[in-house]
């Protein structure tokens, strides 16, 4: 998503698919607030099927409110 919330779906599933080492491969979503990866979700398992999704219920605005770590580095293997 960019900051007006709009996003390109196909391009973005495309990233996915030459990410992924295997259909069962875990993916995990983080937005800000856990909305709109929680509906992304929901999207991958329910219309492509996909089994082993998961995002972070309360977005990474939690996760850093809650002192967690976090890393300003985004690897190979990750779309950021």
């Amino acid at each position: 998503f960019d900051k007006n919330g709009k996003f390109d779906a196909d391009k973005w599933l495309a990233t996915v698919k030459q990410l992924q080492s295997s259909p069962d491969q875990a993916i995990i979503l983080v937005c800000q607030s856990g909305r709109r990866s929680g509906k992304v979700g929901h999207y991958l398992t329910g219309k492509l099927d996909m089994s082993n999704i998961s995002h972070l219920q309360s977005g990474i605005s939690s996760w850093i409110k809650e002192k967690r770590p976090t890393e300003t580095s985004c690897a190979p293997t990750q779309t950021c």
